[in-house]
């Protein structure tokens, strides 16, 4: 008797380059060839750019995904998509550049794990309503398991606090 073990991961899907849109559908056939099943897709926004300038409009999304990869096997596929689609390194040092794709593991089961290279939940995914925004459309409850709060309530969290600062700013400049 065979065990099959799937895991539940969230990616979040990023590109900035080029057709923009039919990037996303790429990467999702990559990951769907690589990593695993897709079981729920977001609708696919476009953001402004976030942490660097840059001209070129965002195309983001997330997906969940059965996979029988462990969260380390999943990395390298990731990274395997990234390359195959021309990307030839992740940001270094915070420093962020256009690219034709990004796939960001946002969460992986309730795995938290930390290394110098690798942290899982993502650490900045918290902070950016480009991945909270489609994870809430496709996995609302999901939680995250450093905070124990649902994606709805840390999307509801991050709304609060832009609001806060928007309002401190108008303050601040009369």
């Amino acid at each position: 008797m065979t065990v099959n073990n799937t895991y539940t991961t969230y990616l979040a899907l990023g590109s900035n380059l080029g057709d923009t849109e039919a990037n996303i559908f790429h990467i999702c056939s990559a990951v769907e060839e690589l990593v695993g099943k897709i079981t729920k897709r977001s609708e696919v926004i476009t953001t402004e750019p976030q942490e660097f300038e840059s001209p070129h409009l965002f195309s983001n999304a997330v997906i969940e995904v059965e996979t029988s990869l462990d969260p380390f096997e999943l990395l390298e596929k990731t990274r395997e998509i990234e390359r195959r689609m021309g990307r030839s390194r992740k940001s270094l040092g915070g420093k962020y550049e256009d690219r034709v794709a990004d796939v960001d593991i946002i969460l992986y089961e309730q795995v938290i794990y930390s290394s110098e290279d690798y942290v899982l939940p993502h650490p900045k995914f918290r902070k950016r309503a480009f991945v909270l925004e489609p994870l809430c459309e496709i996995a609302p409850d999901v939680m995250d398991p450093c905070t124990m709060k649902s994606a709805r309530q840390l999307l509801e969290e991050l709304r609060a606090k832009t609001m806060a600062h928007m309002s401190e700013e108008e303050t601040r400049n009369g």
